[in-house]
């Protein structure tokens, strides 16, 4: 097929009502921080020291951004790339002597972040860093330069992830017109995002994500996207966040200032068109509107009052002029796209637990004997366990039903470390790559971003670059990695624990949801904990002892683990319950998961992260104090429903 033909099946379509598409962009793959911020490094020395490039311009909109991240990669010979952090990196920018036009535009929710005085640190972690950017911001003069986005719905979050820089040459007829370049991804800028694609096991960061960079007219809509956010947010009235970020005083933070500060859109020549790949953007806003609960929550006092001081928050009653219904571009189009698959669908998240598109998986697999999925799926610690409860009940009730032999045609893999990317794969020729996670909520109710790209020729394929590049992360053998669709899926579906790297493990499909499972809360004194090969050369984890434990317990079956230290060190493990005996207030536990094959402790040492499988850890403890949620009007919860209608809410449901 030629790129008409692809844009035609994959494509939504293409009319007035389409998202922005486009034609001849050069779109390249950054798989992992290193290669992510490196190439954002690369771009920002441009901007600081190319003097032919004119009208230059750097903004940023990020769920998450830390005022003190560094760009200090071996490879930069710029010495304020090493030496400055990212708020006295923009400064320079933003200087008269460099010129460049800033505009960084962090999420800030009025519903948790106002009224409230927030200690800043590890503790509050996404809560304090936008305020705190914002804050560092204005004293180094650019108050008109960042703004907080509170465009989000009352129940979600403004979750995309994108940097915009460029310019317009003017020094050689050859070199003249736009230089336009935008990344779009999953990655804050943050520390802890700065991981290798090797993620060795004593790196002080593990994290795996993915992102794009794209330079052609896609770039300007991306802009032009951003420019329409930001002229919302003016358009708003200014609300004060409150914060302790000076010592001994209350800092007040507005989102704004009152002064007129819109920005232009760009115009796209015809002609500009630097690379060949066909570019499609992904949008995710909310409908916005009151909040109406299932009847078993109106009747739960805490819910109630939850929705009545989010239906109280007027202003968000009204919907945004470009999305008075909400848009669903993401969800609209991974329906379509599942719906064309032939050969296999690759699905890469931290979350993978959307009943909607795992619905949508099993209704292309029953259409399509030869179909195949893989996923890869790997929590982020921040989102705790509720996220991989979802998935389970999602997969038993959406996924696998109707489907004859599933660990034939269904493959799921779970790593020991975020897998955040949100990476989505089909049949070697249509990709998504951005912010937009695989959940409900990321579907409906987030302000999203994400962009889908289709291969640039007939003799290259994005779609096929990428895949090649995540298996052969994440598989040993090089035949994950083929060129060959039917080579690589044979190696992907006979892969065993010698065949994966360290950090990832198979699961055995179907894993089943018991409908009965229940939560309960245990603080537990451990009198034996003997764990191995965790520190290389070391049999050791740095505990105090008697450490305190809190568990989590699933049915007896599942345990999450957080050790507190008491130098406030924390470790987190997973630990298989054998026995237990609530009256006699006693346990055993041992490895593994029913989940997984392995047990793995995470160590956190201030900004150093250290996973372990710990094969032959075992445990026997006592336990302190025994808690149980109990029961909702005679109905024992399968999970928290109250944390997942709240988590997950879908903003189409509004009334």
């Amino acid at each position: 097929m030629n790129i008409i033909e692809l844009m035609e099946k994959y494509f939504q379509p293409l009319d007035e009502e389409t998202p922005p598409f486009s034609i001849g962009n050069k779109v390249e793959h950054l798989i992992d921080g290193e290669e992510y911020f490196g190439a954002i490094a690369r771009e920002i020395d441009l901007l600081l020291n190319d003097t032919s490039l004119k009208d230059k311009y750097f903004f940023q909109a990020g769920w998450r951004t830390y005022f003190g991240f560094k760009f200090n990669f071996d490879n930069l010979m710029s010495s304020p790339l090493n030496d400055s952090n990212y708020v006295k990196l923009l400064a320079l920018m933003a200087s008269k002597k460099v010129g460049v036009n800033v505009r960084i535009f962090p999420w800030a929710s009025p519903e948790i972040m106002t009224d409230k005085k927030w200690w800043f640190g590890e503790r509050f972690g996404f809560i304090g860093n936008n305020l705190e950017l914002a804050y560092y911001m204005r004293q180094e003069g650019m108050a008109d330069r960042v703004v907080l986005n509170t465009l989000n719905h009352p129940l979600g979050a403004m979750h995309m992830k994108v940097v915009l820089c460029g310019g317009f040459r003017s020094d050689a007829e050859e070199e003249s017109g736009p230089y336009l370049v935008a990344f779009v991804s999953g990655l804050d800028i943050v520390p802890d995002r700065k991981d290798t694609s090797a993620h060795q096991a004593d790196a002080k960061y593990r994290w795996h994500d993915a992102g794009v960079r794209i330079e052609g007219p896609a770039a300007a809509h991306i802009y032009n996207y951003f420019s329409v956010l930001w002229e919302y947010q003016h358009a708003k009235k200014v609300i004060n966040f409150q914060a302790h970020i000076t010592k001994g005083k209350s800092d007040i933070i507005p989102s704004h200032s009152n002064s007129p500060n819109n920005l232009a859109k760009l115009t796209i020549p015809r002609n500009y068109k630097p690379g060949t790949a066909a570019v499609q953007l992904l949008r995710t806003m909310p409908k916005y509107g009151r909040i109406k609960l299932p009847l078993y929550l109106q009747l739960n006092r805490y819910a109630s009052t939850q929705a009545n001081f989010i239906n109280d928050l007027s202003e968000f009653r009204t919907p945004l002029p470009i999305a008075k219904k909400g848009l669903f571009e993401y969800a609209t189009m991974v329906e379509h796209v599942f719906s064309k698959a032939q050969r296999y669908i690759y699905v890469e998240d931290s979350v993978c637990n959307s009943f909607a598109g795992l619905g949508w998986i099993n209704e292309s697999l029953k259409a399509n004997s030869a179909l195949k999925v893989i996923f890869v799926y790997g929590s982020d610690p921040a989102d705790g366990t509720t996220p991989l409860t979802i998935l389970a009940k999602g997969f038993a009730d959406y996924l696998f039903p109707g489907i004859d032999n599933p660990a034939d045609r269904i493959a799921f893999f779970r790593a020991d470390i975020p897998i955040h990317s949100k990476v989505i794969i089909v049949d070697d020729e249509w990709a998504t790559v951005g912010a937009t996670n695989f959940t409900r909520r990321s579907f409906y109710t987030d302000g999203e971003l994400s962009v889908a790209v289709l291969r640039a020729d007939e003799g290259d394929s994005f779609a096929r670059n990428l895949r090649k590049r995540l298996w052969g992360e994440h598989f040993l053998s090089s035949d994950a990695a083929s060129n060959s669709i039917s080579t690589a899926l044979e190696t992907v579906f006979a892969a065993g624990r010698n065949d994966l790297k360290p950090y990832i493990e198979r699961m055995d499909v179907p894993f089943k949801f018991e409908e009965s499972m229940t939560m309960e809360y245990i603080d537990i004194k451990l009198t034996k904990l003997t764990p191995t090969d965790l520190i290389a050369g070391h049999n050791t984890l740095y505990l105090t002892s008697p450490p305190s434990l809190n568990w989590l317990v699933f049915e007896n079956k599942y345990i999450d683990v957080i050790i507190t230290m008491e130098n406030y060190k924390r470790h987190r493990a997973a630990y298989y319950v054998t026995a237990v005996n609530l009256d006699a207030k006693t346990l055993m536990i041992t490895p593994p998961l029913p989940l997984s094959l392995r047990t793995v402790i995470t160590v956190t040492e201030g900004e150093r992260t250290i996973s372990r499988y710990a094969d032959t850890t075992e445990g026997e403890g006592t336990i302190s104090r025994y808690s149980s949620p109990g029961k909702w009007f005679g109905k024992e919860p399968r999970f928290d429903e109250l944390t997942y209608f709240f988590k997950n809410f879908d903003s189409r449901n509004n009334v």
